[in-house]
């Protein structure tokens, strides 16, 4: 009897504990339905007072920003960094505009000397990036650490290169001068080396290379010379070694020889022939270093027929 009595017993305590828990997990629900009624209640309150002004992230985030604030920083790669890369440099907002435009400049890191002078950035999303940015507006100039200019174009009021764009070296010798029509390269393009000397000449038109092509060696001698047209090598085409003897000599067109070509080693003639869209045709001869003929190839568009050494006997198809 007694056992019987405990057994009662239990199966009232697991009642009574089943029937707190059903009601706890009541009053859960009641509550979380009770949230989500004010909830819905204050979007809707929300949605009909347009006379409250709510704020977007991007807002908020402008909001947040200040003059004099570091907005990122860079590595000496010009790659945005999570921290500060002591080899790097810095960007802090120089001004807040009105329109929500922003002032920046770059400084390095380990001197706080300015790495740009200050520009101005429409869209808040660029303030971190660098290269390729599509709001910026004005002047762009960077600068070396020693305190020679660096860089120097400018951006019209559609963010795209307009104008001289000019690069130099660290020593201060200019390295890079062209022109830019909204965007586009123009004009000629000239480089030099780093001793001064020019480097090349190119000329561009709508961005695209049109006209002569002018190269040279460090030393002042000249490299190559050629035309393109719309972009494709075209017309004749002539290039040195660096003490000024002859290499090559022969004509494009649309990026393929034609017509006769003639190579040089060590400033004589090692071989002469004809090409058909960039094919070797017909008789090429080859020559040896004492300037005495060598052999005879005989091509088709390519493919070789007919191989004829001098002072040895013919060799067809070899």
């Amino acid at each position: 009897m007694d056992n019987e009595k405990v057994m009662v017993t239990v199966r009232q305590y697991i009642k009574y504990f089943l029937s707190l828990k059903l009601l706890l997990l009541i009053s859960i629900v009641n509550v979380g339905f009770a949230q989500d009624s004010e909830q819905q209640t204050s979007i809707i309150t929300n949605d009909v007072a347009p006379e409250q002004e709510y704020l977007t992230p991007s807002q908020i985030f402008v909001a947040s920003l200040k003059e004099g604030m570091i907005v990122g920083y860079f590595n000496q790669y010009w790659v945005a960094v999570d921290k500060i890369d002591i080899n790097g440099y810095y960007r802090k907002i120089v001004k807040i505009e009105d329109n929500n435009s922003f002032v920046v400049q770059d400084f390095f890191t380990d001197t706080n000397k300015k790495q740009s002078d200050p520009v101005l950035i429409h869209n808040i999303y660029e303030l971190k990036q660098v290269g390729f940015l599509r709001s910026i507006e004005g002047p762009y100039v960077t600068w070396y650490k020693n305190g020679q200019k660096q860089y120097q174009s400018f951006y019209n009021e559609k963010g795209v290169l307009d104008g001289v764009i000019q690069a130099w070296y660290d020593s201060g010798i200019l390295k890079l001068k062209g022109q830019y029509d909204n965007g586009k390269k123009a004009g000629q393009w000239t480089e030099w080396h780093a001793n001064g000397r020019v480097k090349s000449q190119v000329d561009y038109i709508n961005n695209v290379l049109s006209g002569s092509y002018k190269k040279w060696y460090e030393n002042g001698q000249q490299h190559t010379l050629g035309s393109y047209k719309n972009g494709l090598l075209n017309g004749l085409w002539i290039a040195w070694g660096s003490k000024g003897e002859k290499v090559s000599e022969g004509e494009y067109s649309a990026n393929h020889r034609i017509g006769l070509w003639t190579y040089y080693a060590e400033g004589k003639k090692w071989a002469e022939g004809n090409y058909i869209n960039d094919l070797q045709d017909g008789i090429w001869t080859y020559w040896k270093e004492d300037g005495s003929k060598d052999k005879e190839i005989v091509y088709q568009k390519g493919v070789k027929i007919k191989e004829s050494h001098f002072n040895k006997k013919s060799d067809s198809n070899g």
